[in-house]
Protein backbone atom coordinates (compact mmCIF):
# COMPACT_ATOMS: atom_id res chain seq x y z
CA UNK A 1 0.00 0.00 0.00
CA UNK A 2 2.90 2.27 0.48
CA UNK A 3 3.81 2.07 -3.17
CA UNK A 4 0.11 3.85 -3.62
CA UNK A 5 0.68 6.44 -2.22
CA UNK A 6 4.89 7.01 -2.79
CA UNK A 7 5.87 10.51 -4.30
CA UNK A 8 6.51 9.41 -7.55
CA UNK A 9 3.08 8.02 -8.15
CA UNK A 10 1.17 10.52 -7.19
CA UNK A 11 3.41 12.80 -9.37
CA UNK A 12 2.66 9.99 -12.39
CA UNK A 13 -1.18 10.25 -11.60
CA UNK A 14 -1.33 14.37 -11.86
CA UNK A 15 0.63 13.89 -14.87
CA UNK A 16 -1.81 11.13 -16.76
CA UNK A 17 -4.55 13.55 -15.49
CA UNK A 18 -3.79 15.24 -18.43
CA UNK A 19 -2.68 13.28 -21.27
CA UNK A 20 -0.26 15.29 -23.83
CA UNK A 21 -2.50 14.93 -26.47
CA UNK A 22 -6.63 15.22 -26.37
CA UNK A 23 -6.12 11.11 -25.16
CA UNK A 24 -3.96 8.96 -24.36
CA UNK A 25 -2.71 6.61 -27.80
CA UNK A 26 -4.75 3.82 -28.44
CA UNK A 27 -2.91 0.36 -28.35
CA UNK A 28 -2.00 0.07 -31.48
CA UNK A 29 -0.53 3.50 -32.20
CA UNK A 30 2.08 2.87 -29.04
CA UNK A 31 2.83 -0.55 -30.88
CA UNK A 32 3.80 1.60 -33.70
CA UNK A 33 5.73 3.59 -31.70
CA UNK A 34 7.44 0.84 -29.86
CA UNK A 35 8.57 -0.74 -32.42
CA UNK A 36 10.50 2.03 -34.26
CA UNK A 37 14.48 1.45 -34.16
CA UNK A 38 14.71 4.37 -31.52
CA UNK A 39 13.14 1.84 -28.91
CA UNK A 40 14.50 -1.15 -29.88
CA UNK A 41 16.23 -3.21 -27.12
CA UNK A 42 14.00 -0.90 -24.64
CA UNK A 43 12.94 -4.01 -22.47
CA UNK A 44 9.26 -3.83 -20.93
CA UNK A 45 10.47 -5.47 -17.88
CA UNK A 46 13.30 -2.64 -16.81
CA UNK A 47 10.04 -0.85 -15.86
CA UNK A 48 8.45 -0.60 -12.59
CA UNK A 49 4.95 -1.83 -12.27
CA UNK A 50 3.58 1.37 -11.50
CA UNK A 51 5.11 3.29 -14.65
CA UNK A 52 4.55 0.91 -17.73
CA UNK A 53 6.58 1.70 -20.91
CA UNK A 54 3.29 1.26 -23.16
CA UNK A 55 1.33 3.73 -20.30
CA UNK A 56 4.32 6.42 -20.85
CA UNK A 57 4.22 6.44 -24.60
CA UNK A 58 0.37 6.51 -24.09
CA UNK A 59 0.37 9.57 -21.86
CA UNK A 60 3.38 11.35 -22.39
CA UNK A 61 3.32 11.38 -26.01
CA UNK A 62 1.31 12.74 -29.18
CA UNK A 63 0.83 12.54 -33.06
CA UNK A 64 1.21 16.15 -35.08
CA UNK A 65 0.86 16.04 -38.36
CA UNK A 66 2.10 18.96 -40.32
CA UNK A 67 1.99 20.12 -44.07
CA UNK A 68 4.86 21.44 -46.36
CA UNK A 69 6.60 24.42 -45.17
CA UNK A 70 5.01 24.56 -41.77
CA UNK A 71 7.35 25.17 -39.05
CA UNK A 72 7.58 22.59 -35.91
CA UNK A 73 9.22 24.48 -33.80
CA UNK A 74 11.62 27.79 -33.76
CA UNK A 75 14.93 28.39 -33.07
CA UNK A 76 15.40 30.34 -29.87
CA UNK A 77 11.90 29.17 -28.39
CA UNK A 78 11.78 27.16 -25.11
CA UNK A 79 10.86 23.52 -25.66
CA UNK A 80 10.15 20.53 -23.66
CA UNK A 81 9.82 17.75 -25.79
CA UNK A 82 11.45 15.79 -28.95
CA UNK A 83 10.36 14.47 -31.97
CA UNK A 84 10.51 11.05 -33.95
CA UNK A 85 9.48 11.04 -37.73
CA UNK A 86 7.15 8.71 -38.20
CA UNK A 87 6.10 9.90 -42.25
CA UNK A 88 7.52 12.43 -44.46
CA UNK A 89 10.65 14.46 -43.55
CA UNK A 90 11.82 17.21 -42.10
CA UNK A 91 14.64 20.00 -42.40
CA UNK A 92 16.54 21.60 -39.86
CA UNK A 93 17.77 25.21 -40.36
CA UNK A 94 20.33 26.22 -37.64
CA UNK A 95 20.13 29.36 -38.36
CA UNK A 96 17.35 31.84 -37.64
CA UNK A 97 15.13 32.39 -40.37
CA UNK A 98 11.42 34.46 -40.72
CA UNK A 99 8.48 32.32 -41.46
CA UNK A 100 5.59 34.07 -43.15
CA UNK A 101 3.79 34.54 -39.83
CA UNK A 102 6.79 36.47 -38.76
CA UNK A 103 6.87 38.37 -41.87
CA UNK A 104 3.71 39.76 -41.64
CA UNK A 105 3.63 40.35 -38.14
CA UNK A 106 5.46 43.55 -38.45
CA UNK A 107 3.20 46.06 -37.22
CA UNK A 108 2.80 49.80 -38.75
CA UNK A 109 4.19 52.66 -36.33
CA UNK A 110 0.83 54.24 -34.65
CA UNK A 111 0.23 58.10 -33.22
CA UNK A 112 1.42 58.98 -30.22
CA UNK A 113 -2.75 59.72 -29.54
CA UNK A 114 -3.07 55.81 -30.64
CA UNK A 115 -0.30 54.81 -28.22
CA UNK A 116 -2.29 56.84 -25.14
CA UNK A 117 -5.68 54.90 -26.21
CA UNK A 118 -4.19 51.67 -26.05
CA UNK A 119 -3.21 52.44 -22.57
CA UNK A 120 -6.21 53.26 -21.64
CA UNK A 121 -8.49 50.67 -23.11
CA UNK A 122 -8.95 47.79 -20.98
CA UNK A 123 -6.39 44.78 -21.04
CA UNK A 124 -7.77 41.75 -22.92
CA UNK A 125 -6.33 37.91 -22.66
CA UNK A 126 -2.65 37.59 -23.78
CA UNK A 127 -3.48 34.80 -25.51
CA UNK A 128 -6.82 32.00 -26.31
CA UNK A 129 -6.70 28.57 -25.24
CA UNK A 130 -9.08 26.31 -26.76
CA UNK A 131 -11.11 24.04 -24.68
CA UNK A 132 -9.68 20.17 -24.12
CA UNK A 133 -11.48 18.05 -26.19
CA UNK A 134 -12.38 14.71 -24.40
CA UNK A 135 -14.67 12.82 -26.87
CA UNK A 136 -12.45 9.78 -28.55
CA UNK A 137 -10.74 11.27 -31.66
CA UNK A 138 -9.19 9.28 -34.59
CA UNK A 139 -5.58 9.41 -35.53
CA UNK A 140 -6.18 12.04 -38.58
CA UNK A 141 -7.76 14.34 -35.92
CA UNK A 142 -6.01 14.23 -33.36
CA UNK A 143 -3.07 15.23 -35.20
CA UNK A 144 -4.01 17.77 -37.45
CA UNK A 145 -3.10 20.28 -35.05
CA UNK A 146 -1.43 23.82 -36.76
CA UNK A 147 1.59 24.75 -34.80
CA UNK A 148 0.75 28.23 -35.06
CA UNK A 149 3.96 29.39 -36.07
CA UNK A 150 3.77 29.79 -39.54
CA UNK A 151 5.20 28.35 -42.68
CA UNK A 152 8.51 28.78 -44.80
CA UNK A 153 9.14 28.47 -48.70
CA UNK A 154 10.47 25.34 -48.58
CA UNK A 155 12.45 25.13 -52.19
CA UNK A 156 14.02 28.46 -50.72
CA UNK A 157 15.85 27.09 -48.16
CA UNK A 158 16.76 23.43 -50.06
CA UNK A 159 19.23 25.66 -51.62
CA UNK A 160 20.93 27.01 -48.12
CA UNK A 161 24.74 24.93 -47.21
CA UNK A 162 23.45 24.53 -43.39
CA UNK A 163 20.55 22.69 -43.66
CA UNK A 164 19.98 19.67 -42.07
CA UNK A 165 17.16 17.22 -43.72
CA UNK A 166 15.70 14.31 -41.49
CA UNK A 167 13.32 11.42 -42.34
CA UNK A 168 11.89 8.58 -40.70
CA UNK A 169 12.47 7.33 -38.18
CA UNK A 170 15.35 9.82 -36.87
CA UNK A 171 14.60 12.12 -33.84
CA UNK A 172 14.76 15.63 -33.76
CA UNK A 173 14.51 18.21 -30.21
CA UNK A 174 16.05 16.28 -28.03
CA UNK A 175 18.58 18.70 -26.40
CA UNK A 176 15.75 21.10 -25.49
CA UNK A 177 13.86 17.31 -24.00
CA UNK A 178 17.08 16.97 -21.92
CA UNK A 179 17.97 20.29 -21.05
CA UNK A 180 14.67 22.56 -21.14
CA UNK A 181 16.99 25.30 -23.08
CA UNK A 182 15.82 27.27 -25.65
CA UNK A 183 15.39 25.27 -29.47
CA UNK A 184 18.71 24.96 -31.22
CA UNK A 185 17.46 25.34 -34.94
CA UNK A 186 14.09 25.76 -36.69
CA UNK A 187 12.66 22.49 -38.17
CA UNK A 188 9.56 22.69 -40.74
CA UNK A 189 8.15 19.56 -42.58
CA UNK A 190 9.36 18.85 -46.04
CA UNK A 191 6.26 17.12 -46.93
CA UNK A 192 2.57 17.18 -47.07
CA UNK A 193 1.02 15.11 -44.05
CA UNK A 194 4.16 15.03 -42.79
CA UNK A 195 3.13 12.78 -39.47
CA UNK A 196 5.49 13.07 -36.31
CA UNK A 197 5.11 11.45 -32.72
CA UNK A 198 6.28 13.90 -29.81
CA UNK A 199 7.39 12.83 -26.57
CA UNK A 200 7.01 15.39 -23.51
CA UNK A 201 10.02 15.94 -21.53
CA UNK A 202 8.18 13.76 -18.40
CA UNK A 203 8.33 10.60 -20.67
CA UNK A 204 11.80 11.78 -21.82
CA UNK A 205 13.45 11.32 -18.24
CA UNK A 206 11.02 8.34 -17.21
CA UNK A 207 12.72 6.12 -20.22
CA UNK A 208 15.93 7.93 -20.19
CA UNK A 209 15.58 6.55 -16.12
CA UNK A 210 14.28 3.06 -16.84
CA UNK A 211 15.92 1.86 -20.34
CA UNK A 212 19.92 1.58 -20.77
CA UNK A 213 19.81 1.43 -24.56
CA UNK A 214 17.49 4.48 -24.93
CA UNK A 215 19.67 6.61 -22.07
CA UNK A 216 22.42 5.25 -24.35
CA UNK A 217 20.98 6.37 -27.87
CA UNK A 218 19.79 9.62 -26.28
CA UNK A 219 22.42 10.87 -24.58
CA UNK A 220 24.80 9.72 -27.69
CA UNK A 221 22.79 12.31 -29.64
CA UNK A 222 23.68 15.10 -27.30
CA UNK A 223 26.64 14.74 -27.19
CA UNK A 224 27.13 14.46 -31.23
CA UNK A 225 24.79 17.32 -31.76
CA UNK A 226 24.66 19.96 -28.71
CA UNK A 227 27.16 19.24 -26.15
CA UNK A 228 30.31 21.57 -27.53
CA UNK A 229 27.56 23.77 -27.82
CA UNK A 230 26.16 24.20 -24.55
CA UNK A 231 29.81 23.88 -23.08
CA UNK A 232 30.95 26.74 -24.79
CA UNK A 233 27.87 28.94 -23.07
CA UNK A 234 29.06 27.81 -19.91
CA UNK A 235 31.81 31.35 -18.76
CA UNK A 236 34.33 28.54 -17.22
CA UNK A 237 34.60 27.05 -20.64
CA UNK A 238 33.94 29.83 -23.65
CA UNK A 239 37.40 31.11 -23.59
CA UNK A 240 38.75 27.17 -25.20
CA UNK A 241 39.07 26.60 -28.04
CA UNK A 242 37.48 23.64 -30.33
CA UNK A 243 39.84 21.45 -29.96
CA UNK A 244 39.58 21.26 -26.07
CA UNK A 245 35.82 21.66 -25.95
CA UNK A 246 35.69 18.50 -28.32
CA UNK A 247 38.55 16.91 -26.17
CA UNK A 248 36.30 17.72 -22.85
CA UNK A 249 32.86 16.73 -24.52
CA UNK A 250 34.90 13.11 -25.15
CA UNK A 251 35.45 12.80 -21.64
CA UNK A 252 31.65 13.95 -20.15
CA UNK A 253 29.79 11.84 -18.22
CA UNK A 254 26.09 12.10 -18.13
CA UNK A 255 24.04 12.30 -14.87
CA UNK A 256 20.64 12.80 -13.25
CA UNK A 257 20.31 13.69 -9.66
CA UNK A 258 17.16 14.20 -7.33
CA UNK A 259 13.29 15.07 -8.31
CA UNK A 260 11.71 16.20 -11.37
CA UNK A 261 8.75 17.32 -8.86
CA UNK A 262 10.40 18.85 -6.42
CA UNK A 263 8.53 21.93 -5.77
CA UNK A 264 5.55 20.01 -5.23
CA UNK A 265 7.35 17.90 -2.12
CA UNK A 266 9.30 21.07 -1.13
CA UNK A 267 5.90 22.88 -0.41
CA UNK A 268 4.37 19.71 1.17
CA UNK A 269 7.28 19.23 3.71
CA UNK A 270 7.81 22.88 4.30
CA UNK A 271 4.34 23.08 5.66
CA UNK A 272 4.83 19.41 8.03
CA UNK A 273 8.51 19.82 9.21
CA UNK A 274 11.42 22.45 7.82
CA UNK A 275 13.52 20.26 9.15
CA UNK A 276 12.66 17.30 6.73
CA UNK A 277 13.42 19.25 3.44
CA UNK A 278 17.16 18.39 3.52
CA UNK A 279 16.79 15.30 4.88
CA UNK A 280 15.02 14.29 1.68
CA UNK A 281 17.04 15.68 -0.76
CA UNK A 282 19.72 13.53 -3.19
CA UNK A 283 23.18 13.77 -2.11
CA UNK A 284 25.41 14.29 -4.74
CA UNK A 285 28.91 14.48 -3.38
CA UNK A 286 29.83 14.54 0.72
CA UNK A 287 32.02 16.56 2.38
CA UNK A 288 35.38 15.05 3.30
CA UNK A 289 34.94 12.60 0.40
CA UNK A 290 37.75 12.26 -2.11
CA UNK A 291 37.29 14.91 -5.01
CA UNK A 292 37.12 13.40 -8.77
CA UNK A 293 35.33 15.24 -11.00
CA UNK A 294 33.89 18.86 -11.73
CA UNK A 295 30.12 19.32 -11.75
CA UNK A 296 28.18 21.42 -14.28
CA UNK A 297 24.54 22.07 -13.57
CA UNK A 298 23.03 21.88 -16.87
CA UNK A 299 19.19 22.10 -15.45
CA UNK A 300 17.65 22.78 -12.04
CA UNK A 301 19.16 23.83 -8.74
CA UNK A 302 21.66 22.24 -5.97
CA UNK A 303 22.64 23.23 -2.45
CA UNK A 304 25.57 23.17 -0.89
CA UNK A 305 25.98 22.64 2.97
CA UNK A 306 28.55 22.07 5.63
CA UNK A 307 28.70 20.24 8.31
CA UNK A 308 27.86 22.11 11.99
CA UNK A 309 27.80 20.35 15.02
CA UNK A 310 25.16 17.48 14.41
CA UNK A 311 23.51 19.37 11.37
CA UNK A 312 23.85 20.88 7.80
CA UNK A 313 24.22 24.28 7.68
CA UNK A 314 23.73 26.06 3.69
CA UNK A 315 25.80 28.09 2.48
CA UNK A 316 25.55 28.18 -1.05
CA UNK A 317 22.89 27.79 -3.62
CA UNK A 318 23.87 26.57 -7.50
CA UNK A 319 21.70 26.88 -10.76
CA UNK A 320 22.36 26.68 -14.16
CA UNK A 321 26.16 27.20 -15.15
CA UNK A 322 27.50 26.98 -12.11
CA UNK A 323 30.11 24.48 -11.25
CA UNK A 324 31.15 22.63 -8.04
CA UNK A 325 34.22 20.32 -7.21
CA UNK A 326 37.19 20.01 -8.93
CA UNK A 327 38.32 18.60 -12.44
CA UNK A 328 39.72 15.11 -13.05
CA UNK A 329 36.56 14.37 -15.61
CA UNK A 330 33.89 16.21 -16.45
CA UNK A 331 30.07 15.96 -15.26
CA UNK A 332 27.68 17.23 -17.05
CA UNK A 333 24.07 16.40 -15.05
CA UNK A 334 20.78 16.73 -17.34
CA UNK A 335 18.62 16.98 -14.47
CA UNK A 336 16.12 18.94 -12.99
CA UNK A 337 17.14 19.14 -9.75
CA UNK A 338 20.49 18.31 -8.65
CA UNK A 339 20.71 19.29 -4.76
CA UNK A 340 22.71 18.76 -1.71
CA UNK A 341 26.27 18.14 -2.71
CA UNK A 342 27.55 19.16 0.54
CA UNK A 343 30.52 21.53 0.61
CA UNK A 344 34.04 19.12 0.06
CA UNK A 345 36.15 21.00 -2.65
Amino acid sequence: MAELTSEPVEERNRRWDEPFGDEPLDAETVARILALPNFANVSTTEFQAWLPLDKIIANDGRLRRYQRGEVIIRKGDYGNSLFIILEGGVLGLPNSIKSEKQSQAQKPRISWWRSIAQLLAKAKPPEYRPTRRRGRDTLGSQSRVPSGLGKIEISDVLRLPTTLALQAPQVFGELAALTGRQRTATFAATDNDTLLFELRWQGVRDIRTWSTPFRQRIDQLYRERGLVSRLRECPVFHHLDQRALDEIAKESLFETYGSFDWMHRFKKEKQADVSRVIEQETMICEQGSHVDGLLLINRGFARVTERVDYGEQAIDHLSVNDVFAACLHISVAISELRRRPTAGA
